[in-house]
């Protein structure tokens, strides 16, 4: 059941982390599929998370709301019964846009904002790479304190978006971010994450990541995810990250199997800016 304020249909996932084109240009999806292939797995909706991430050389996006709202509003007209699709985005965060960012999501009628660290000294890691040049404990902890940056500059978002994502270019031999290797800096990201009442997300495009570099375990770090629980965290989005029709739902069972394991019992998807439970 999803319970709490939604009035979702019964079902027992949500897709709250997927990208569709023309408005994430990285997609090979369109909205229709998304929400095609999001029901078919029995889901009780999806969020559209398009990409905003401007000022930025390569890897920039971004996308016009106006447009992006007029394709949901016609896209709800024709779901499946029972079926929730919401509004979302995921935010690239650098320090100039937080401003920007405020604004954007106090004026429109965003569902669920994930904020997101795609960039360390103005470059995408995912084509820019050298600072994994300057060892594993520069790079790591120079993506941790980005995104402690973005937990501190308020609460224009709502979900902390693949805290990861810096291990999936980092070219290292063993590249899995782990709790034991940056516990300060973690603590501080959870401690002001949970004060704002943002959820921590776990995302599947990162396991993916690990599995296709051949880690033996390529599920996140468990002493992570039971940290944050320590210190009082309870909300956590799962997202597929889906930019394919093949990737919306990616290991949920595996993923369900790993959070029922570390004690947690539901999930979070956020409507109208507010968790709603997903009991898993």
């Amino acid at each position: 059941d999803v319970v709490g304020q939604s009035g979702v249909a019964e079902a027992t996932m949500f897709e709250t982390h997927a990208h569709t084109r023309p408005f994430s240009p990285d997609a090979i999806q369109s909205l229709d599929e998304l929400v095609a292939s999001a029901s078919a797995l029995g889901f009780a909706g999806t969020v559209a998370t398009e990409h905003m991430d401007p000022d930025l050389g390569q890897g920039e996006m971004w996308f016009d709301l106006d447009d992006f709202f007029a394709a949901m509003t016609s896209a709800r007209s024709a779901l499946p019964d029972g079926f929730r699709l919401l509004n979302g985005i995921e935010a690239g965060y650098q320090s100039h846009l937080a401003d920007r960012y405020r604004d954007m999501t106090a004026t429109h009628p965003f569902d669920h904002v994930i904020g997101s660290v795609h960039a360390l000294r103005g470059d995408d890691i995912y084509f820019v790479q050298d600072v994994f040049l300057e060892g594993r404990e520069t790079a790591y902890g120079a993506y941790l304190d980005a995104l402690i940056e973005m937990a501190s500059s308020g609460r224009w978002f709502d979900v902390l978006g693949h805290y990861d994502y810096v291990a999936r270019f980092s070219g290292y031999a063993e590249p899995l971010l782990t709790y034991r290797e940056q516990p300060d800096r973690f603590d501080r990201l959870f401690r002001q994450i949970i004060a704002n009442g943002q959820a921590l997300e776990l995302n599947a495009r990162s396991i993916r990541a690990m599995e296709r570099v051949g880690l033996r375990d390529p599920m996140p770090d468990p002493d992570i995810f039971l940290r944050y629980r320590e210190l009082g965290g309870d909300l956590i989005a799962v997202g597929s990250d889906a930019h394919a029709t093949n990737e919306v739902g990616l290991y949920r069972s595996r993923i369900r199997d790993y959070l029922l394991g570390l004690g947690f019992r539901r999930t979070f998807v956020y409507i109208d800016r507010s968790p709603v439970d997903i009991p898993l």
